[in-house]
């Protein structure tokens, strides 16, 4: 736990400082746009998840429920490197918002943030390379791809989709997640330290 702001070391800035009243429009658009696209993308995969559960055919494939879990990603770390996690692990504290709770988190903050900067990079990835093969099979293997509906024993109508069942499915979410989730937890292992800016705000960074 830190308490005096002012022990932490300077951060040091390697070439040209950028313009502060550029940097300063810049972060503010960037924030503003944020403050959009965060409640409309809850909003947005809310009513796919409520359709999903309710069973609304068109809206309960494969597809979308790769789309929702991609969406996890999407609003816990991503967007431009993160939506929530790059506003309160990097933006506020830089900005020196709410610097004694990250002074008292210390080493824990500095980690979390770390850890999920660098899962969220590869679990992007693996969420649109599943993405991109569900799509790719629907062109290559049509047939195989959409659901088929049959009658079993005459009286029960079964759907099922033959490539992307639910057992495949499932290894698909953990496609999704898994690798990054592993590999993050080598972060964890390396010595962090925060160093204070010229706006008295907080920088995580590995020690090296």
């Amino acid at each position: 736990m830190v308490t005096d702001l002012y022990s932490l070391p300077a951060v040091q800035i390697i070439g040209d400082p950028l313009d502060e009243t550029l940097e300063k429009v810049v972060e503010t658009v960037q924030f503003s746009i944020f403050c959009f696209t965060l409640p409309f993308y809850i909003f947005v995969i809310y009513h796919l998840l409520d359709a999903q559960l309710r069973g609304v055919e068109d809206l309960s494939t494969p597809f979308f429920k790769l789309c929702v879990t991609t969406a996890i990603v999407d609003i816990l770390w991503i967007f431009p490197r993160t939506l929530l996690n790059n506003y309160l692990g990097a933006m506020f504290p830089k900005w020196g918002w709410g610097t004694r709770i990250y002074l008292f988190l210390d080493g824990f903050y500095a980690h979390t943030y770390l850890y999920f900067a660098w899962t969220s990079g590869i679990c992007q990835a693996m969420c649109i390379s599943v993405l991109a093969t569900n799509r790719l099979s629907a062109i290559i293997f049509p047939n195989r791809h959409h659901h088929v509906i049959f009658f079993s024993n005459f009286s029960t109508l079964v759907t099922y989709f033959q490539i992307w069942s639910t057992q495949r499915l499932r290894i698909a979410y953990a496609i999704q997640f898994l690798p990054g989730l592993m590999a993050g937890m080598a972060t964890l292992f390396d010595k962090t330290q925060l160093y204070r800016n010229s706006k008295n705000g907080v920088i995580p960074k590995f020690r090296k």
